[in-house]
């Protein structure tokens, strides 16, 4: 009798085993894709973790930074730049962007993009000033991504600073997606219409 005894407990300790070996193995990993490219950009990212109640986590938080480039600074005048164009962000991210712009030259834009539309209480700040909107006459670019419903207006920089900061928050879809975004104002025709340059494309995944 205590023969069976021992053996049927010291099989028990070995189900017990197996079963918490499984536990730890489906738990292993960080859901990154061996062999994706590098992302464009996050640079300087954080991840915040919220409270687990109700099985919701508050989502990460990103640093995106951006530079405006006159076309001589691109190496091709008469052609602005925006880089990085091409980005990889995560979805569900709060991402704060900070744009340095060297270009002084303002452009034409149509309707209300001129408006701040789609960011983080619907302002901008511009060398630390809170912001609705730019002047008509002051934008020289404007990064617009019509599926999110997102426009920032970046106004020109003074004569007397070598360039202008603006800084905005948006969130990223919860999706997987492609957006695009363009400058929509009229600072060259060749540029606003080359991904790379004025345009390009924001992967969410």
């Amino acid at each position: 009798m205590h023969k069976r005894v021992f053996l049927v407990g010291a099989f028990s300790l070995l189900v017990v085993g197996a079963m918490a070996g499984c536990g730890n193995s489906s738990s292993s990993g960080n859901g990154s894709a061996p062999g994706q490219p590098p992302a464009a950009v996050s640079n300087g990212a954080s991840h915040v973790t919220g409270s687990h109640e109700s099985g919701q986590v508050s989502a990460q938080s990103v640093n995106l930074n951006l530079k405006v480039l006159t076309g001589t600074m691109a190496g091709k005048p008469g052609w602005p730049k925006i880089e990085p164009a091409d980005v990889t962000l995560k979805a569900n991210s709060l991402v704060h962007v900070t744009i340095q712009n060297y270009d002084d030259g303002a452009a034409p834009v149509p309707g209300n993009d001129n408006q701040v539309q789609g960011t983080v209480g619907g302002t901008i700040t511009v060398d630390g000033k809170q912001v609705s909107s730019i002047s008509f006459d002051n934008v020289a670019h404007t990064i617009t991504i019509p599926a999110i419903r997102l426009n920032v207006p970046i106004p020109a920089r003074t004569a007397g600073e070598p360039y202008n900061t603006v800084r905005f928050s948006f969130k990223t879809p919860s999706t997987p997606q492609k957006l695009n975004w363009q400058c929509m104002a009229a600072c060259g025709p060749g540029a606003m219409t080359t991904d790379g340059w004025m345009k390009g494309v924001w992967t969410i995944q």
